[in-house]
């Protein structure tokens, strides 16, 4: 349960609350998924007062060997709300994003992976008035010396 002051103004209590569920469950050691969920009371509100969607759901499945192939692949959800922030008012859509990652790993420390975050390009913004954010796509080189 989140319950507390604005930072801004110690005076005033914040009315915001909410809570959050967190599972993992291991399939195997190398074999895991969780779900996490948020739900978040929003008060009518004030400019300025905290702007977060009032549910948002994450899901991901995870296969980690040392060495060899790995991967995971993650869904995220999170409600469309009205920002009240007084730089940035207005809509904010929901975000509906998967991202996914296969890599290999080598005995010898070294370590490719490639990830797709925003798989689908679903394009969204962090704000009102920001830019529209799309898929990313990155290939990393590791080595674990």
């Amino acid at each position: 349960m989140i319950y507390g002051y604005i930072t801004r103004d110690s005076g005033k209590i914040n009315t915001n609350w909410g809570f959050e569920a967190h599972s993992k469950y291991y399939f195997s050691d190398l074999l895991t998924t969780y779900l996490n969920y948020t739900w978040f009371n929003r008060s009518s509100g004030e400019p300025g007062d905290l702007n977060f969607p009032q549910n948002k759901i994450r899901w991901g499945m995870s296969y980690q060997p040392e060495n060899g192939w790995v991967g995971s692949v993650s869904y995220q959800w999170n409600q469309a709300y009205k920002s009240n922030q007084t730089t940035f008012p207005g809509r904010i859509d929901a975000l509906s994003v998967f991202d996914v990652m296969k890599g290999y790993n080598f005995s010898n420390g070294l370590k490719i992976h490639l990830s797709a975050v925003n798989l689908f390009n679903n394009k969204f913004r962090a704000l009102p008035g920001m830019p529209q954010i799309g898929r990313t796509i990155t290939l990393r080189l590791l080595y674990d010396f």
